[in-house]
């Protein structure tokens, strides 16, 4: 029986094929990863339009505020008296799920510079732009299906990774494949291409004006 030694030919040409498959099957293997994040990333959003409705329950339909007054100095939305109170009590998770698998900003604190997700203060939250304007009813709001509660978030500066404003503004397109997923207020996740932003962010313009005109 003769043994047969490689040449250092047949080594490249095998060593090439190897770097061809690997080439060929890195994307989809990036590609399948992102897409769990992404799974991820909607559970999250899930869990706090859950959260989102049942605060509205206990406070007679009045939807959680962005923050509440003074002027940045009372709790925001997902501070632990506010939206957390339903995550660990009536849904059994915690604020992990404020931070998107997906977020670069990879800190385990949670505050509004390091939040991964926004909250439509525009049309949900508050409206106008106007922090002082009276709370909002979950039912006075109109076309649920369209108007989105809470999203991908960066922030055109560190003071606005909580807030989604008008135009989708603050809307983070480039975290999920060059998109964003969105929980709109009927209930539905969705993910929006950036060619979508900041047009029609929620889509179809419903952030370029406020609906209590």
């Amino acid at each position: 029986m003769s043994l047969h030694s490689f040449t250092l030919i047949e080594l490249l040409v095998v060593i090439a094929v190897i770097a061809l498959l690997a080439s060929m099957l890195l994307p989809a293997l990036l590609g399948a990863r992102e897409m769990g994040r992404r799974i991820k990333c909607v559970s999250n959003l899930k869990q706090m339009y859950m959260a989102f409705v049942m605060y509205a329950n206990d406070y007679d339909d009045y939807v959680v505020p962005l923050q509440t007054a003074p002027y940045y100095g009372g709790p925001a939305w997902y501070k632990a008296d506010q939206l957390p109170v339903y995550l660990n009590k009536n849904l059994g998770t915690n604020q992990r799920v404020f931070k998107c698998p997906s977020d670069t900003n990879k800190s385990t604190v949670i505050d509004y510079n390091t939040i991964s997700y926004g909250y439509n203060y525009w049309h949900v939250g508050h409206h106008g732009g106007d922090i002082y304007v009276g709370y909002i009813r979950l039912s006075k709001i109109d076309e649920p299906s369209r108007t989105m509660v809470f999203a991908d978030g960066y922030g055109s500066n560190e003071a606005y990774r909580m807030m989604i404003r008008n135009y989708g503004y603050d809307i983070d397109t480039g975290r999920h494949n060059n998109g964003a997923n969105l929980v709109f207020l009927d209930g539905h996740v969705k993910w929006c291409p950036a060619s979508e932003f900041p047009e029609v962010p929620s889509p179809r313009g419903r952030l370029r004006s406020s609906p209590y005109r």
